[in-house]
């Protein structure tokens, strides 16, 4: 398993390399020789020569002996001790040498003469820090400990001036010679101005972005500020004309705004970075050739400094003499130490007279070196033809973090440069970064100007090995220890696909630009997340980028300019690449991203806005086609725009329904399309709409005209009946201009894609891909996979119909068997494989003959074996064509290591009657990897006798078929045994009353198909048998009711349905008792129909089914019985329709929304809605608020206010009825009368969608009773349904009409689920208490292990009754306090974009994760459902269902009002659950007003989510304290969450052990008594703050007052601090102070210090934090405000600001100490004798070997792994390391003993640790999930308080964790690991700890 061990170094340190090469400094022949690949094999690299100044006998030597300080000009070195003497007249002149030993400082204050040449050996060369200082040198080298440093102080001025040596008068010149050498040496540069080199402006709306440098307000008489920036306006072609302007004076303030980023200068299109250089008070400039070479373990920290016209080497051709390489003005040479490059400007000399120095190549270029490039400001101006670019990552190895630089650039020279230069020549092109490396990160840099190598050009360097003679190279920085392959291009260029190019923007001509070859290597994937690409167009100079290249934008934005204003065909996109992916982005103001000419094998837009440039000769296929051999669009709205439109005001069509339709499929081949034409820049001109179905005109084209306004149109899209998949539907609109209807097809434009999935359910074929074995000694037999029978590809016969190419393999390794592979055959399949030929570059295919005519859909089949994914062996990228098509996405990863992966669906259709093959192309365009193609299953239309689907089907759950009868005193039942395994013995089933095998009913066959048509119809008029109590009949006085009954037959009547007869229930018919279908019943489609009936029961393969046309409605009303004496047969407990096994659909016409979030403020909706027409009739709740800002909520069941008015919904009402609902479009109404439900068990289909349940419930929230109150009876009950439901765009409404009373039984829930499946989509429901206190739900899960997808949901409810409800009752009476959703299934894990309001008694969402679940149902196992169709949950370990909810995301749901999320779940007993709700909103949020505050073993998680008091402007009165958390929980966690507008989140009750707030705003109520340290503290035992920006608040300030501006260091973590202090600088806010003084406080660690500030400008502050001197660790430093003097009025408490952030220090604990392996504890006497174990590099021992034995104990269990470590990490190279891994420290779950290890360790120093837990148990499958758990350090939890155990057969180094002892005797460190996980023994490997102790602890050896 040791397949990459090559790869790995020991390392322990990320700051350094020093391993990478050695540093001699012997000199030989007058240089000094460093061989920076002492591996090589090139016979002609005999290393890199630097010329050796002190040994150069043509210089003189000078050596300083003490410390000296040079002062001003008149210094001489008489004011120094020097040897040999000091020249005569103490004058240096150009041949002297100034050497600075070990020990010597030399002090450089005000301007000094000269000093030709500095040597400086170990000494000390410093710049004075109080004094205005100018340095000039000719040369200066810096060896080992040497330092030269300049750091002014704010008020002082440093310049570093490099003067040019009389070449005529020294000899000791050359060109080579940089002006700084460093070898080894410590160079420190650094201003005092730490303030941001450059902002991001954004001219439309004067603000900043990216970054921002503080802008003083201009004051009178004062000189403004200046700023370097582009200037100019675009030409007629929409080119920026830019020009540099390097003192642009005329930045001012905004009078309307009070904003100082105001630009007066109609310029709208330029000018969007400002740098600001002027305010650094270190100025670098240079007067001939200049650079600065870092090289060794040099230390660099160059910071808040200017470099002015500093440059060596220029962009021409290199030559070792007269343009050498690797001199730059910043030069890292294979620099072993991380250096730091940081806050600087690098500027040209602005004008030809100044210019001093040559054009820098690059002002950095680095090799093999790593650190920070971070908030630097390059200006680059190209002259004479000589290009400049930023920033060169030149060796492919280099390590940085690239992020916040600002880049502009110009030229003038238009003669295309060179492209050709080869490695090492390849920086030659003007661009701002140029990088060969995939290892560094690139982030938030932005670019302007015109670049004429392009902004960003990537370079993936090939033939590595030739670069250095090097078959490996050692990686840098975070990758340190690792080794790069140079003989695998591949593995380097892949890692390309792992580099994010995140929030970049770039401006004008600033292409990104990638040097990589069409040919030879798989392509590369260049992924853009975020960002701004405004008119971002290709060098106007070179030719276009033509690169083997996959493209990747995610959530970007494209455009011509910020704003719609300028037009220009910016061509992002030209030359060739091989694909481009849009996902999320906006394009809606791009003109032309593609060019003309542009052209690739594959395009894919997804979810995203796309306007594109449309020419003579394009049309509505190809405008985006003609780009592409192959086009994918799902979900894509924009325009087809040319210059004669009015393209500013071109908008895409409004309100198109439906999205694409991908997951879940579409199971029909038609829908309707609708939308809102645009015609708002039409010039009120006809539209012309086109609908085009893959690529095919369909229909016609149909005309629209600006007279129907904003109305809706719909569109029918026909998709092929006889074929399966995925199919692009386009909507196309192109605009008449007055009789011209031939224009240029202009318009709007949709297309998405929607895939059918409604024949290919059928097990077809299963084929396992293994190596060609010789069928005399393999015969062909059925292969036992996943549950069908497989065969192999050699084994079908003729053997022209499986056929493959490239090579099938074995798996070189063991496979790891995952939990769900039970046999042989399957481990076989996943360890056998088809794959590419590398040697002989054969692709892999697989064609297989399929007959026809007939629709497939199959899955595929890979396991990986090979890449681990760490760095150096990356997981590969590849696609999947089938029959020579892409399948989207094309570029997909393997699976993870050690795990297999199933890709698909995938659909291909064969129409023809013949046999037809379909191929597959697999990783055919990745041909340097043999990817695994182990298997392959397939579904079919062809019908075969077990058709079985994998996922719309649980057929083994019990047995539905062939149902048992049972008798007893009341009738027939059907017996159902739903637990047939249950070891139960009062369990015998569940009995359904037959209606078809009643004794009491005449049954009436229908003999043919029959129309019952309005009230007239009679049962006569059909075909029928009679089958009375007695025997058969025909005499229609036993069924026929008297002529004025409401019955169509007597009470005691049931109508059969045969298998193959119709029943049409047309207009209204009477009422029909019951009904028993076998065949079918129908309401007709084109036809006004109502249905009555008692009871209904729909048995196998019967057919029940309303679907009006548009036009008409259909009422379906069951009833109670009225006539209970001829109806005897009738019981409470039978539900209105019953289906075993039968088939429902009942399907409204309108799929519009059922509902719409609404914010009246921005009167726009969110989350979903419908077709707003005017003065509409909906649902809403209403009401204002009282005195204490409690909504007082009233249903208005038919509002009619809301109106339309230019395209926005306006709502006259208050801030309450944020959703609206919307049944009265529906044509599809269910009502009931009396106790009315409906039952779905064993194989139903259920397909209910756009209906309306109306006053329709059975069961009610009272107690369950057999008789009384029956269980599992609700509106719709899923009753153990074994095929997947669909429930989508419904309302469920109780009876809410005024005038109408309630007719039936007020449901306990609308939906009541168990042990079934589906989706629950879309749906409204609207809760009301009924007059009697009987409360209702909206969806219960009852069972634990139901799989629904809970999504898009609205519910409103109200309650009226006060009186608190029992909460005590026991499974299965759980589901009766009113809630939105009861759920106790973590299988669910689908609960997103949910919407409540109102007041929900019982709580919007209700978890109750069920406990002793094997006492339920008497299993000890429980099948799963839905996607988890084949795994058995465990019912004997409540514990591991119970953490299963940890990885239940509740996603973008939102909650206004009484609508808390309440768990029942103890505080005791198990483990603490994690609730984790990411986005959503949280407005008033608060707790039930009824029930007891909720307190569960709970972690709450919130991320990026919105807490506010309401969404309408900050109010000053009417304030309610939310208290969004009441009650007791185990924790809080808050990250990147917004709660700048709450009031009360936390209750002044709730309390908890732990809070965690991270990266957020929050604002919180602080009362009169609280100060700054326990507002928030008090709530919790522990509190943990990262930044956390804020105030404290009361209702006085509420809505006034703001946080902190500019708070700077944010937190820092990572990397930590290296001392213990800091300047921590911010600005103000005096909004909600009156004008007062604010008194600050800092602190640090509870401890405070304080400080007066008062109220002015909005200047800058700072201020200085000093952290312990003595400690190790984080610290939370906390920076409050309060008003000064507090106001004497009432209850004043101390309002303020209120910021937090954590520092961690880390900078002495860096040596190692201790290292122990956790293994069991063995009698010493018995077991080896102590030794040193040899782990990781490090001398480690045992706990019990360390003596005395109390210096080392633990509780809990020892214990070995249960398996053997077969994937041995590479880096395990010890057997000492695998015992280490694979024996632990753990819980004593048995004895509920928790795992402690306690260590006595000496003081006063610090401690540094990492804790190893490897993971032998856990596979992280559905049944078998990875245990979270918590850390505790001597009492305290470790952030954050959950975290995960390893992934499977991995081990994990967690930490550092810190710890300090600060007293002067021993004292214990004790380490709580996961005892808050006590039923899970988590192991806990070993402890390495480092000290601040030089020496390491002496480990026990035997004598």
């Amino acid at each position: 398993m040791l397949f990459f061990n090559k790869y790995l170094i020991d390392c322990n340190s990320q700051v350094s390399s020093g391993e990478l090469y050695d540093v001699n400094l012997n000199v030989q022949n007058g240089f000094y020789n460093i061989n920076y690949y002492p591996t090589s094999t090139n016979p002609s690299y005999t290393g890199e020569n630097f010329l050796s100044l002190e040994d150069n006998d043509k210089l003189r030597k000078i050596t300083l002996i003490t410390d000296c300080q040079l002062m001003g000009e008149s210094a001489s070195l008489n004011d120094c001790w020097v040897y040999p003497g000091s020249p005569s007249n103490n004058i240096l002149r150009g041949d002297h040498a100034l050497i600075i030993p070990k020990g010597v400082t030399l002090v450089i204050s005000g301007s000094p003469k000269i000093i030709p040449i500095l040597i400086i050996k170990g000494g000390r060369v410093v710049m004075d820090p109080y004094n205005n200082s100018v340095f000039s040198f000719f040369k200066m080298h810096i060896f080992s400990d040497g330092i030269f440093e300049s750091a002014p102080v704010g008020y002082v001025n440093h310049t570093i001036l490099v003067k040019k040596p009389d070449t005529y008068t020294i000899s000791w010149e050359r060109s080579d010679i940089p002006t700084i050498l460093s070898i080894d040496g410590n160079v420190t540069i650094r201003g005092a101005d730490s303030s941001s080199t450059w902002t991001g402006f954004e001219r439309y709306n004067r603000t900043t972005f990216i970054r921002s440098f503080p802008y003083p307000v201009p004051k009178p008489f004062l000189a403004p500020v200046a700023v370097i920036k582009l200037g100019g306006i675009r030409d007629s072609k929409g080119v920026e004309q830019y020009s540099l302007d390097h003192f642009y004076t005329k930045m001012t303030s905004d009078s309307s705004s009070g904003k100082y980023a105001y630009d007066p200068v109609y310029t709208p299109n330029t000018g969007h970075i400002l740098i600001n250089p002027y305010n650094k008070n270190v100025w670098l400039r240079c007067y001939y050739k200049c650079s600065m070479v870092f090289t060794g373990s040099s230390t660099v920290d160059i910071q808040n400094s200017v470099f002015y016209d500093f440059g060596h080497t220029t962009s021409i051709e290199l030559n070792q003499y007269y343009n050498t390489p690797n001199r730059y003005p910043i030069t890292l040479l294979h620099n072993k130490k991380s250096v730091n490059i940081q806050n600087n400007c690098f500027l040209p000399a602005f004008s030809l007279t100044n210019q001093s120095s040559l054009i820098p190549r690059s002002f950095i270029g680095a090799t093999r070196s790593f650190g920070n490039i971070i908030g630097n400001s390059f200006v680059l101006n190209e002259r004479y033809g000589y290009t400049m670019s930023g920033i060169s990552l030149l060796y492919g190895t280099e390590q940085f973090n690239i992020s916040f630089n600002s880049f502009i650039s110009l030229y003038p020279n238009t003669a295309e440069t060179p492209t050709s230069g080869q490695y090492p020549d390849i920086d030659n092109v003007g661009s701002g970064i140029i990088t060969t490396s995939p290892y560094s990160l690139y982030e938030s840099n932005v670019f302007e100007g015109r670049f004429k190598g392009g902004a960003i050009h990537v370079i993936p360097l090939q033939s590595r090995s030739t670069i250095a003679g090097l078959e490996s190279d050692r990686l840098l920085g975070i990758y340190e220890g690792y080794q790069q392959s140079n003989l695998d291009d591949q593995v380097s260029n892949i890692l390309w696909n792992k580099v994010v190019f995140k929030d970049n923007v770039f401006f004008g001509e600033s292409e990104f630009r990638v040097t990589y070859p069409m040919t030879i290597q798989p392509p590369i994937k260049i992924n853009f997340l975020r960002g701004w690409y405004i008119n971002q167009r290709p060098s106007a100079i070179l030719p276009p980028n033509e690169a083997n290249v996959d493209y990747s934008y995610d959530s970007s934005l494209i455009g011509c300019d910020l704003r719609k204003y300028t037009i220009s065909e910016s061509n992002t996109l030209s030359g060739k690449c091989n694909s481009v992916s849009l996902k999320n982005s906006d394009l809606t103001f791009s003109y032309a991203f593609f060019a003309d000419s542009f052209r690739c094998n594959y395009i894919s837009i997804v979810d995203s806005k796309f306007s594109q440039q449309i020419k003579d000769g394009d049309n509505s296929i190809n405008f985006i086609k003609k780009f592409t051999k192959q086009l994918y669009l799902s979900n894509v709205n924009g325009t087809k725009v040319n210059r004669l439109d009015s393209i500013l005001a071109l908008e895409p069509f409004y309100q198109l329904s439906p999205k694409s339709m991908i997951g879940p499929s579409l199971n029909q081949n038609s829908f309707n399309f609708t939308f809102i034409p645009n015609f708002e820049s039409t010039s009120d001109s006809v539209q012309f709409i086109e609908t085009i179905i893959d690529e095919v005109y369909q229909n016609g084209t149909f005309m629209v005209s600006p007279a129907s306004g904003s109305s809706i149109q719909t569109k029918s899209v026909q998709l092929p009946q006889s074929a399966n998949g995925p199919y692009t539907v386009a909507l196309s609109s192109f605009v008449g201009y007055g009789n011209n209807i031939f224009n240029i097809s202009v318009g709007s434009y949709f297309a998405g894609t929607y895939i059918v999935d409604n024949s290919a359910y059928n097990f077809y074929l299963g084929i396992d891909l293994s190596p060609i074995a010789d069928l005399s000694s393999s015969p062909p037999r059925a292969l036992s996979i996943f549950g069908h029978q497989w065969t192999k590809c050699n084994w079908i016969q003729p053997s022209n119909k499986c056929t493959t190419t490239g090579i099938l393999l074995k798996n070189s390794i063991t496979i790891f068997i995952p939990p769900d592979i039970t046999n042989t055959d399957e481990l076989s399949m996943l360890e056998t494989y088809l794959g590419n030929d590398v040697t002989n570059n054969i692709p892999s295919t697989l064609n297989l003959s399929l007959p026809g005519p007939h629709q497939y859909k199959f899955y595929l089949y890979s396991y990986n074996s090979d890449w681990v994914d760490l760095v150096i062996n990356p997981i590969p990228s590849f696609s999947i064509k089938i029959n020579g098509k892409y399948q989207e996405p094309i570029t997909r990863l393997a699976p993870t290591y050690l795990t297999y992966k199933k890709y698909g669906p995938f659909f291909w259709n064969n129409l023809n009657s013949t046999e037809q093959t379909l191929s597959i192309e697999w990783a055919s365009d990745n041909i340097k990897y043999s990817i695994p193609l182990c298997g392959i299953e397939i579904y079919s239309s062809v019908i075969q006798e077990t058709p079985t689907s994998l996922y719309n089907s649980s057929k083994d759950l019990y047995k539905s078929d062939g149902i048992d009868l049972v008798f007893n005193n009341e009738g027939e039942f059907y017996n159902i045994d739903y637990f047939p395994n249950s070891t139960n013995s009062n369990y015998a089933g569940d009995n359904f009353y037959s209606l078809e095998n009643s004794k009491r009913t005449i049954k009436v066959s229908l003999l043919k198909d029959c129309l019952l048509n309005g009230t007239t119809s009679a049962i006569t008029n059909c075909n029928f048998r009679i089958t009375t109590i007695d025997g058969y009949s025909n005499n229609a006085i036993d069924i026929n009711p008297s002529s004025n009954s409401l019955l169509l037959v007597k009470g005691n009547v049931t109508i059969i349905v045969p298998p193959g007869i119709t029943l049409t229930i047309s207009g209204s018919p009477r009422l029909i008792p019951s009904l028993v279908v076998k065949g079918r019943v129908l309401l007709d489609s084109n036809n006004h129909s109502t249905f009555k009936f008692y009871k209904m029961q729909v048995l196998a393969n019967g057919i029940f089914e309303s679907t009006p046309n548009q036009k008409y409605n259909h009422t379906i009303i069951a009833q109670q019985t009225i006539d209970v004496d001829i109806a005897a047969w009738d019981r409470v407990d039978i539900p209105s329709i019953l289906s075993i096994s039968g088939n429902i659909t009942i399907r409204g016409f309108d799929s519009n929304s059922t509902w719409s979030g609404f914010r009246p403020l921005d009167r726009d909706t969110f989350l979903r809605s419908f077709t707003f027409t005017s003065f509409l009739p909906i649902i809403k709740l209403s009401g204002p608020r009282n005195p204490n800002g409690i909504e007082q909520y009233q249903l208005d069941s038919y509002y009619t206010s809301i109106y339309e008015h230019d395209i926005q919904i306006s709502d006259p009402s208050s801030f309450i009825g944020y959703i609206l609902v919307n049944p009265y479009n529906k044509n599809v109404w269910i009502k009931g009368f009396g106790n009315c439900s409906m039952v779905f068990t064993g194989s139903s289909t259920v397909d209910i969608q756009n209906s309306v349940f109306y006053d329709f419930g059975h069961t009610t929230s009272s107690p369950l009773h057999q008789i009384y109150n029956i269980p599992n009876r609700y509106p719709i009950t899923l009753y153990h349904n074994k095929k997947s439901v669909n429930i989508q765009n419904n309302c469920f409404i109780p009876a809410i009409h005024a005038g109408i009373p309630q007719n039936s039984s007020t449901p306990r829930s609308f939906i009541g689920a168990t042990r079934s499946f589906g989706n629950i989509i879309g749906n409204s429901f609207v809760l009301k208490e009924s007059s009697t206190g009987l409360s209702m739900s909206g969806i219960s899960l009852l069972y634990g292990t139901e799989q629904f997808n809970i999504s898009f949901n609205s519910f409103i409810s109200v309650y009226s009754n006060t009186t608190t409800p029992s909460t005590s009752r026991q499974y299965p009476d759980i589901d009766y306090i009113g809630s939105g959703i009861i759920t106790t299934s973590p299988y669910s894990s689908l609960y997103d974009s949910n919407i409540f309001e109102g007041r929900f008694k019982g709580g919007a969402i209700h978890v109750i994760p069920l406990q002793s679940r094997s006492t339920i149902a008497g299993l000890e196992s429980d099948r799963l459902l839905g996607i988890y169709e084949g795994y058995q949950q465990s019912n004997l370990d409540d514990q591991v269902s119970n953490i299963l909810w940890n990885k239940v995301v509740f996603k973008d749901n939102v909650f206004f009002g009484e609508s808390e999320f309440r768990v029942t779940y103890p505080m005791t007993i198990q483990p603490p659950i994690k609730i984790n709700f990411l986005r959503g909103w949280y407005i008033n949020q608060r707790p039930s007003a009824i029930l007891p505050p909720n307190e569960a073993n709970v972690d709450y998680s919130y991320d990026s989510s919105l807490v506010k008091f309401t969404l309408k402007p900050m109010p000053t009165s009417n304030i309610v304290e939310s208290n969004t958390l009441s009650g007791k929980c185990n924790s809080v966690s808050l990250k990147n969450s917004d709660l700048s507008f709450s009031y009360a989140f936390f209750a002044d009750s709730f309390r908890c052990n732990y809070i965690s707030i991270v990266d957020s705003t929050f604002t919180q109520k602080i009362n009169l008594g609280n100060d700054s340290i326990n507002f928030i503290k008090r709530f919790t035992k522990q509190l943990y703050l990262s930044n956390v920006n804020g105030t404290k608040i009361n209702k006085a300030y509420l809505g006034t007052m703001n946080p902190f501006y500019q708070l700077s260091p944010k937190s820092i973590i990572e990397p930590p601090l290296t001392q213990n202090s800091f300047n921590f600088t911010f600005i103000p806010n005096f909004d909600g102070f009156f004008n007062r003084s604010q008194l600050l406080e800092t602190i640090t660690d509870d401890v405070q210090n304080d400080t007066v500030i008062n109220p002015g400008t909005y200047q800058l502050y700072s201020k200085f934090i000093q952290l312990p001197q003595s400690a190790n660790g984080p610290y939370t430093v906390a920076l409050s405000t309060r008003i000064n003097p507090i106001p004497p009025y009432d209850n004043f408490a101390p309002v303020g600001l209120y910021f937090a952030g954590t520092y961690i220090v880390d900078n002495s604990a860096n040596n190692f100490y201790l290292g122990i392996d956790l293994s069991p504890i063995a009698d010493l006497s018995s077991s080896p004798p102590p030794r040193a174990l040899s782990i990781f590099g490090k001398q480690w021992t045992k706990c019990n070997w360390i003596q005395p034995s109390n210096k080392c104990t633990t509780t809990g269990l020892f214990s070995q792994s249960a398996t053997t470590m077969t994937a041995i990490p590479n880096e395990i190279t010890e057997y000492d390391e695998i015992s280490m891994l694979t024996s632990y420290l753990g819980n004593d779950v048995t004895n509920n003993v928790p795992s402690t290890l306690n260590l006595s360790l000496p003081g006063p120093h610090q401690y540094k640790f990492y804790l190893y837990s490897y993971n032998s148990d856990w596979v992280d499958s559905i049944i078998n999930p990875i245990p979270s758990f918590s850390i505790k350090i001597n009492g305290k939890y470790q952030e954050p308080i959950t975290r995960l155990a390893p992934t499977y057969l991995t081990y994990k180094k967690y930490g550092p964790f810190f710890w300090n002892n600060l007293n002067s005797t021993e004292q214990t460190l004790s380490i709580e690991w996961a005892s808050d996980n006590i039923k899970y023994s988590i192991p806990l490997c070993g402890i390495e700890i480092y000290s601040s102790i030089q020496t390491s602890f002496p480990i026990p050896v035997a004598a």
